[in-house]
């Protein structure tokens, strides 16, 4: 009985730490264009955005004729893009519609091909890096995007990109996501979660030293990604930026340049992608835990959220261990004592609620007004929702430890349906 509830009381410490973390990051002040300077501090030229595409036939096409329309809208900008996408075998209609566009100058593929393809995203990135090279482009002078098959980079994205690097001297930038297919509850949580919670935490990081990459709509210098490179990590986009960190890369936020993203719509494709997210995460602080902590280029406090984001699956073993435990306590305590027990378990649930409101109030005053939108149309949704969503992915550290113990990396693919990106 004494372990249970010490269990029972660490589990309760380490919620309410991470509520007291929300609520910090939700009421801080943010002021993200203080890190750009309103004078130019360099030029570039070149940009090749890479969109790695396997069995991407519902979306691919779409997705190349925004490119395209993008090209065309920054004609007044002296500035080359080449959409770089990679054909990483296929066995659907990807490869035959991207041979449809490969005369197109701003086009190139990269086919890959079995055994040697499949092989998970940094590897395919690192085949297309070596295209770029051999055209020889500045280093300094040339920007490398990474975007998923079914994003839209408009041309005010690419323009507002080119703008952050001319005006910093930042080796990456991050644009912010957007959920574009929010039909469901799941894919309205992803909103929440990418418009409001990962957006005011890479603010946070930005002021303590630096944004980390996010997979989709992350850009960097030519020279930082040839110094950098990926290494085949399941989380390919975090183990990027740590390498970055620790060779004196920052990175930069933009946190009113959105590029919109499809939300998982399936439970069972939301646990994948998250497992493999988590496992990912847990492996980049086994790998290089110690390094960042001894880093004298890393700032202290960005250290600290390093570390917190690091932890956090192996933290969400025992939370969510604890509060397994503590359910058969809780019914036990409602028999033998109901309104007390009621009383606690009243104040317990106001509080969660509260935390997600100053959350969600932190995103109705948004720049962004679709987020705004879909918040005000799904305020109670989602502040009632949220623990039940964080509840949903309680499988996920549990599934991450168990392959990462069984040394089980192999890449589980987002699948993308299309029609979501609007």
């Amino acid at each position: 009985m004494v372990i249970i509830n010490t269990l029972l009381i660490l589990c309760l410490l380490g919620s309410s730490c991470y509520g007291a973390w929300d609520l910090y990051l939700a009421l801080r002040r943010k002021n993200p264009q203080a890190h750009y300077s309103e004078a130019v501090t360099r030029r570039f030229s070149d940009m090749y955005i890479i969109i790695p595409a396997l069995n991407e036939e519902n979306t691919i096409k779409e997705t190349i004729n925004r490119i395209l329309k993008s090209v065309a809208a920054l004609k007044k900008i002296s500035i080359r893009i080449t959409a770089v996408f990679i054909d990483d075998a296929s066995d659907d209609q990807t490869g035959n519609i991207l041979k449809e566009f490969q005369v197109n100058q701003h086009i190139h593929i990269v086919s890959r091909k079995l055994p040697n393809a499949r092989k998970g995203k940094g590897i395919a990135l690192n085949n297309a890096l070596e295209w770029i090279n051999s055209q020889h482009p500045n280093p300094d002078k040339t920007i490398i995007g990474i975007i998923d098959s079914d994003s839209e980079p408009t041309g005010r994205l690419l323009a507002s990109v080119l703008w952050a690097f001319e005006h910093s001297h930042y080796g990456l930038i991050q644009t912010g996501v957007f959920i574009s297919n929010c039909h469901s509850f799941l894919t309205i949580m992803q909103a929440f979660e990418f418009g409001v919670i990962n957006l005011i935490s890479q603010v946070l990081r930005c002021d303590w030293g630096s944004a980390i990459a996010s997979g989709n709509g992350q850009f960097m210098t030519l020279r930082m990604t040839n110094d950098v490179k990926w290494r085949g990590a399941l989380l390919d986009d975090l183990d990027f930026s740590i390498n970055g960190l620790l060779r004196g890369y920052q990175g930069g936020f933009l946190p009113q340049t959105l590029i919109p993203q499809e939300g998982v719509t399936g439970y069972r494709a939301f646990i994948k992608q998250r497992t493999r997210w988590c496992q990912g995460g847990m492996q980049c602080l086994l790998k290089y835990g110690k390094t960042i902590f001894f880093c004298k280029l890393i700032r202290t406090r960005l250290k600290v959220d390093i570390f917190v984001f690091l932890f956090a699956p192996f933290i969400a073993l025992f939370l969510f261990l604890g509060s397994l435990i503590s359910l058969p306590i809780l019914l036990e305590r409602l028999i033998r004592y109901p309104l007390n027990t009621f009383l606690v378990l009243s104040v317990f649930l106001t509080i969660n609620f509260l935390i997600s409101a100053t959350i969600v109030n932190a995103g109705l005053r948004s720049n962004n007004r679709k987020l705004r939108i879909l918040l005000q149309k799904n305020t109670l949704q989602v502040i009632f929702g949220n623990l039940f969503y964080l509840w949903a992915m309680a499988p996920v550290p549990y599934i991450a430890f168990y392959r990462l113990l069984r040394g089980q990396n192999e890449w589980v693919k987002t699948a993308h349906h299309g029609g979501a990106v609007s």
